[in-house]
């Protein structure tokens, strides 16, 4: 088999993703449209998965893909509906050439060189079952209960392109999260300290980010972690600009910018959750930091509607299928009625959330002081206790090696002691707090992110002290929103030191 079959997969995920978004570029910008276009054409290959699934039919994918392309096309023509509504100047011709070309080259570089990183999993399991779905033209219990649906999709539409080893997305997903990363600091950092020193913020964070050897191995390695890290990311800047701007300035997002964005960080959402089969719960980081931005920002019902249903429907596409074909099937890590009770739960919270909404009264008590967002610590820390008080012992030795493996064992160096001394000097400073939300709820994001690492392993398998450990792995997810995190404390303190 050809190697160009992994240059062909970034291509046609790429301009699936620029026509699925093409009635909304102005509303993202350039830089928004762009970051976006590549992730979301990875969302649709599951989507046509599960579809072909239900179908029982030989795996084609390209008329499925095609017409999952112009439906999402569809959606976006819906979501712009003031056409003289443009928060951007549009989208210039040579910023494709670049972007474009940034994407194909990273691919061919990877697809001629062979460059990849790969293990067990990566060998007998995602490529695998790509190679299942590419001969059998169907999803299995496997895939939904033990890996997630969506890299097992993208294996199998890199094999019917040609080619017989996956390696492309996750060098070109480590781009896109270099470059989102760097812009989103830069555009915080902003309105603190001006263009010059925003820009050496934002490539010095970007710098040590890029240099840590967890953020190396995941560019090339074959496994869910760089994937996830990257539509976590995407699905909290797509939040944050929707409902906060672009420099959390005070500034507002016109409605249809705002809504673009949603629509963006739906979908991400959506990626995150059919990664990994954990994802489901990690899924409630941006549907919670949504939904409490959500009640504050006094949008209409719509807001959170487009939010929530661009995550919803490939979710349930690809969940549905399975339950469709399997019933409610057997698996160590995610069965069918484990799905079905986390679904639930997010279907019940989803819908509780509107109903707040439509209750004036309430949603101003939630959305004053950050009470919505003090709500929801609240209620995860009765959660988490008593999820301890059931499983003291499993939740005690999982702690313990998650602890160790970050500062010690987990292959991170010293990164982690950097970071909890970087958010100490933010509580410290406590300036951000006072000036700009969104630290808060980045902070709160990573927070919540343990919190539910700390539930999953503590229920499941207690872990072990090795850099391959799951949780050790597992971490990297949350990598790029620290140094993000980061990069906005030196802006406030440089702020600060220069009189601004």
């Amino acid at each position: 088999m050809s190697p160009a079959g992994g240059i062909v997969l970034s291509v046609v995920s790429l301009l699936a993703g620029w026509v699925g978004l093409w009635p909304l570029r102005r509303h993202l910008g350039a830089v928004g449209y762009h970051l976006a276009a590549y992730p979301t054409g990875l969302v649709l290959w599951p989507v046509v998965a599960a579809v072909l699934s239900v179908l029982r039919v030989e795996y084609q994918p390209l008329l499925p893909y095609a017409l999952a392309t112009a439906a999402l096309f569809a959606v976006a023509r819906l979501v712009a509906r003031d056409r003289s509504d443009v928060e951007g100047h549009g989208v210039p011709v040579w910023s494709y050439l670049v972007w474009g070309g940034g994407v194909v080259g990273v691919s061919a570089v990877i697809a001629l060189t062979g460059y990849t990183a790969a293990g067990y999993d990566s060998l007998f399991n995602y490529e695998a079952w790509g190679v299942w779905i590419f001969d059998q033209g169907t999803l299995s219990r496997s895939i939904i209960g033990s890996f997630g649906a969506l890299m097992p999709s993208v294996h199998a539409a890199n094999r019917f392109f040609g080619s017989d080893w996956t390696a492309t997305p996750y060098p070109v997903l480590s781009l896109h999260v270099a470059a989102l990363v760097a812009t989103a600091a830069a555009r915080w950092a902003r309105g603190w300290v001006g263009m010059a020193w925003s820009t050496a913020i934002a490539l010095v964070a970007l710098a040590f980010m890029v240099s840590v050897p967890s953020y190396v191995h995941h560019s090339l390695y074959v496994h869910s972690h760089m994937i996830t890290a990257a539509y976590l990311l995407l699905a909290l800047l797509g939040l944050q600009r929707a409902y906060l701007g672009a420099e959390d300035d005070g500034s507002s997002p016109s409605d249809t910018a705002s809504d673009a964005w949603l629509l963006v960080a739906g979908l991400a959402s959506a990626g995150l959750a059919l990664t990994r089969t954990d994802g489901i719960a990690y899924v409630a980081i941006p549907a919670v930091v949504g939904t409490v931005l959500w009640l504050e920002s006094g949008r209409s019902w719509r807001s959170q509607a487009i939010f929530v249903c661009a995550a919803a429907v490939p979710i349930a596409t690809v969940y549905g299928s399975a339950f469709y074909s399997f019933g409610l099937w057997p698996a160590k890590k995610l069965s069918g009625k484990k799905a079905a009770a986390v679904l639930a739960g997010l279907i019940l919270g989803s819908a509780s959330t509107l109903v707040i909404g439509a209750l004036p009264r309430v949603r101003a008590w939630l959305g004053h002081r950050n009470r919505a967002l003090l709500l929801v610590c609240a209620l995860e820390v009765v959660g988490l206790a008593g999820l301890v008080a059931l499983r003291p012992s499993g939740f005690a030795e999982s702690t313990r090696n998650m602890v160790t493996n970050l500062l010690r064992t987990g292959g991170y160096g010293y990164l982690w002691y950097f970071v909890f001394g970087a958010i100490a000097v933010s509580f410290a400073w406590g300036r951000q707090w006072r000036s700009g939300r969104w630290p808060l709820y980045l902070l709160f994001a990573i927070v919540q992110f343990f919190v539910i690492a700390a539930a999953v392993h503590g229920v499941g398998h207690p872990g072990r002290l090795n850099p391959a450990d799951s949780f050790s792995r597992v971490a990297f997810h949350v990598v790029p929103l620290v140094f993000w995190y980061v990069a906005m404390v030196v802006a406030t303190l440089v702020a600060e030191y220069r009189g601004r």
